[in-house]
């Protein structure tokens, strides 16, 4: 993406800006939040680069519901006879 292709050159304020306009179209753009947290620690901005990743860990990913509903699969894998 965009933000990241900035943010390997080194714009690391352009990067955040791109980041910061991408979460604001989607909030629960959970990349954006951890890129945006690592452009921000480059920056030495550390206290918004902790609410940034702190934001990213609050977001629930669609699938992270279903994958912790069947990890008892892999915690037990011989628990039943097929």
């Amino acid at each position: 993406n965009r933000g990241k292709m900035l943010f390997d050159l080194g714009d690391f304020e352009e990067a955040l800006a791109v980041y910061t306009k991408a979460i604001s179209f989607d909030p629960h753009f959970k990349d954006g939040f951890v890129g945006k947290g690592k452009t921000l620690d480059k920056l030495k901005r550390h206290k918004e680069a902790r609410a940034a990743f702190q934001a990213a860990h609050s977001i629930v990913s669609p699938i992270q519901p279903i994958a912790q509903n069947t990890s008892w699969m892999y915690k037990e894998p011989f628990r039943y006879d097929l």
